[in-house]
């Protein structure tokens, strides 16, 4: 009597533990989804930043050509001395 009661308990943990790595497999399979939703969100953003990086990059070459032009050091001396 008494060991069919201790097989009784083992099956028991023996469900629950299968019934747990069941349910920790579906979990796993479903966020597959979701980890692939959020990897392609992440490229779409290196992406975006990527862009904008090199939209910077291009304003800060016309702004240097700009700066070192002779018209803008000529500008900038006339504005000195007008203003002195």
């Amino acid at each position: 009597m008494a060991s069919s009661m201790w097989v009784a308990i083992a099956v028991i943990a023996v469900v629950a533990i299968t019934g747990r790595t069941v349910v920790a497999i579906i979990k796993a399979s479903n966020s597959g989804g979701k980890f692939k939703s959020r990897m392609k969100d992440l490229e779409d953003q290196v992406h975006d930043l990527e862009t904008d990086l090199q939209d910077a990059r291009h304003r800060v070459e016309v702004l240097e050509k700009i700066v070192t032009s002779q018209k803008y050091d000529l500008g900038r001396e006339i504005e000195d001395l007008l203003s002195s």
